[in-house]
């Protein structure tokens, strides 16, 4: 008899398995820096709390957009360095046991 599969989506949203900001503020920081800019944590604080972000320095510091825009893509491949680090993924799956063996979504 084959069994059945089961597939499953995992949604998190930012901080509830695991909180990845800092990586990702790490990872905007990164890139500026490549760029000769560096990254105020408390500026960059109040411009997220505006719906601004990270390339709002750089504008100010007169980067170009072709220039941001080629950098978002560091940006992206640095936070993506940072999430595949093995303590990342422990801390996730450790979360994810608990609490399904917890609930009834525990698989059977």
């Amino acid at each position: 008899m084959i069994g059945r599969v089961k597939e499953y989506i995992l949604f998190d949203h930012d901080g509830v398995l695991v909180d990845t900001e800092p990586w990702y503020y790490r990872a905007g920081q990164r890139a500026l820096a490549d760029m000769g800019v560096t990254l105020d944590k408390e500026q960059y604080l109040r411009d997220m709390s505006q719906g601004l972000g990270t390339w709002t320095q750089a504008r100010a510091a007169g980067i170009d957009e072709a220039t941001i825009s080629r950098q978002r893509e560091v940006r992206d491949a640095y936070y993506q360095e940072y999430l595949r680090q093995k303590p990342l993924r422990s801390t996730v799956l450790s979360t994810l046991l608990v609490s399904c063996r917890s609930t009834s979504a525990w698989p059977s």
